[in-house]
């Protein structure tokens, strides 16, 4: 026998496992419409088959939950505590604030999505911020802002029909924390109109010289 001929029925040999691979992965393909890969081991490739139709119905129904079209409706309350009674903007500028952001929606969403919103203040919370926390270095340290939220909620609650309203944003004037970082996460309220769940979130401002840094 040639000593050629070893090599060449390796490399025969190592050419039929590649195609019965592919082969094998081409008819997993047809019979499940899709192929996903797991990389969990990274010195093994897992083929899962996944249903397409499926995919496509999961991915539309993510869709469908994250809609948000038309107009969005912002109750925002200004609150200060009763240590820092020192306000640095009007209500009228927190207004010009909203309208910054509803024209920014407008724009980015092409006409989509708009935001209503009132803007009512300021309240005095009646408490000090060593009854919520403290400040750390111009930073808010609170201990639950839900309660803060809350607070501010029943503050206003003659003022704001919380059954028109899809969002709450209450302003703390004191000293910067998240903000817009937790918009949307649902608490519980009792209200004049009842008690229901609504999405909240509580802003503090940023330092800097003009609204749209701060804010």
């Amino acid at each position: 026998m040639d000593k050629k001929t070893p090599v060449i029925f390796l490399g025969l040999l190592l050419i039929l496992s590649n195609f019965l691979v592919f082969y094998t992965m081409s008819l997993s393909s047809e019979n499940t419409g899709n192929i996903s890969f797991s990389y969990t081991d990274p010195n093994k490739v897992e083929i899962v088959p996944v249903s397409l139709e499926k995919s496509i119905e999961s991915l539309q129904s993510s869709f469908t939950t994250m809609d948000r079209r038309g107009p969005q409706n912002f109750a925002v309350i200004c609150v200060h505590p009763s240590d820092h009674l020192v306000t640095r903007w009007t209500i009228p500028q927190h207004e010009d604030i909203m309208e910054t952001i509803n024209q920014f929606y407008i724009n980015a969403s092409d006409g989509a999505i708009s935001i209503n919103y009132q803007v009512e203040g300021w309240y005095d919370l009646g408490n000090n911020w060593n009854h919520y926390g403290s400040i750390d270095a111009g930073s808010l340290v609170v201990n639950d802002w839900k309660t803060v939220v809350r607070d501010a909620i029943d503050l206003a609650d003659g003022d704001i029909n919380f059954n028109n309203y899809d969002y709450v944003i209450v302003w703390i004037n004191t000293a910067w924390w998240r903000g817009w970082a937790s918009i949307g996460q649902n608490i519980n309220i009792n209200t004049d109109e009842g008690a229901f769940t609504i999405a909240a979130t509580l802003c503090g401002e940023n330092a800097g010289s003009d609204i749209e840094t701060v804010w």
